[in-house]
């Protein structure tokens, strides 16, 4: 497969942005297919985030903080929504991280700020104004709040 840069597949938001890359541009995936790259997308935002791959008792998987979890992320089930609903055209793999990403903000420690960082890296929105809210929000569920 030719990218137009060298994606080095290493648990950042790089990764995130090939999958994208090979989604919209009807490359196709490897044999994992859209479940193999959600498995990847899931991996950065797990590192990103600090929280934990968990297995449910059905077999999915999930991504979850500290027991008790105050964040539950079923990554199949986020990028299924997305599929089904199609919008964005361009940017899924992007969208379900930030949007997991998001979720896992308003709730869990961020002290060297990579989280945030990384939802800034992915998101082309305005999130300084999301992050302010976020930060009200963990105002309000008793976190400190971050720079």
């Amino acid at each position: 497969m030719k990218f137009p840069w060298h994606p080095s597949m290493d648990g950042t938001a790089n990764d995130i942005q090939a999958i994208d890359y090979l989604h919209y541009e009807g490359i196709g995936f490897p044999p994992c297919g859209i479940g193999g790259a959600t498995l990847v997308a899931a991996e950065v935002i797990r590192r990103a985030a600090r929280i934990e791959w968990v297995r449910a008792h059905d077999g999915e998987l999930y991504l979850a903080d500290a027991d008790p979890s105050y964040v539950v992320i079923c990554p199949r089930s986020r990028v299924e929504e997305i599929q089904l609903a199609g919008i964005p055209q361009f940017g899924r793999f992007a969208h379900f991280a930030v949007r997991a990403a998001i979720d896992c903000y308003g709730w869990l420690a961020d002290a060297d700020g990579a989280l945030r960082r990384f939802i800034l890296e992915l998101d082309d929105g305005d999130v300084e104004s999301l992050c302010r809210r976020l930060n009200e929000i963990r105002g309000q569920n008793g976190i400190e709040e971050l720079a």
